[in-house]
């Protein structure tokens, strides 16, 4: 019975070694497709963060423009006074929630986020900042613009119009959508969008207001869910009480600037 040569151990450890590459590549390409589970992970942890904050705070969800509000009576008075709806930011809600220790920067961003103007705001966010007698209550510094830069990576739903007396806070409303992955404006698979992959696909994980998941999938020549995503990311009435997921760049009494990239 005669010995292994020295140039078939090398032929096998090439062999092995090809093997476990081409694996990595599928299990990477795989996990691309089929999106990554991390983000379901982070999205449950932001709601569950929401969640924990209601419940001193009457059931309410955090709102910016309760936690700092406008002049009573001529005087900055916490916890006293209008809300100054103007707040109600996409910036300030991931803020503020960073702030009191509710999630992390780090868990505000996607583990496959594609868009380059997108980064997480972790050494440099700013809890020293947090001074109630000078009415400073978030890390202003903290951004949400998809386009001049973002440090959180899910959209939610805008904090106006009906939908915020009906859905911003702990309802355990199944059937409602409060916080997901991004998509494209009017969930059309035919825009340049970031949150489509190369060939047109939009996939990515949708958290109801009872904490749960689901994870959709939608193609060009697929029609499952097509009906979902376009609900979703695109409304005709911005103070309405339609569902749906987007960045809320501005806000003022009767009218809101959403952002999709």
């Amino acid at each position: 019975m005669r010995g292994v040569s020295r140039l078939e151990v090398v032929v096998v450890l090439t062999c092995v070694v090809l093997l476990g590459a081409a694996a990595c590549v599928f299990l990477s390409q795989k996990r691309k497709v089929a999106g990554d589970s991390r983000d379901a992970y982070q999205l449950r942890n932001i709601h569950t963060g929401w969640v924990t904050f209601s419940h001193e705070f009457g059931g309410v969800f955090p709102t910016p423009g309760l936690i700092n509000r406008l002049p009573f009576n001529g005087q900055e008075v916490p916890g006293r006074g209008p809300e100054d709806v103007s707040a109600n930011t996409t910036a300030n809600l991931y803020s503020v929630c960073i702030m009191h220790n509710y999630f992390t920067p780090e868990v505000c961003v996607s583990p496959i986020e594609r868009n380059p103007n997108v980064r997480v705001k972790e050494d440099d966010y700013n809890y020293e900042i947090y001074d109630v007698k000078n009415d400073v209550y978030w890390d202003g510094g903290f951004k949400a613009d998809l386009i001049t830069g973002s440090n959180v990576s899910y959209a939610h739903m805008p904090i106006v119009g009906k939908r915020k007396v009906m859905e911003w806070k702990d309802t355990s409303n199944s059937e409602w959508p409060i916080l997901g992955n991004r998509g494209p404006k009017d969930g059309k698979l035919d825009h340049p969008s970031y949150t489509l992959s190369q060939h047109g696909t939009w996939w990515g994980y949708i958290i109801s207001n009872d904490n749960a998941y689901g994870f959709y999938r939608v193609g060009k020549n697929e029609k499952d869910h097509q009906a979902l995503i376009e609900d979703l990311f695109s409304t005709d009435d911005v103070n309405g009480s339609d569902a749906i997921l987007t960045f809320t760049k501005e806000v003022s009494e009767d009218d809101a600037v959403l952002q999709f990239d």
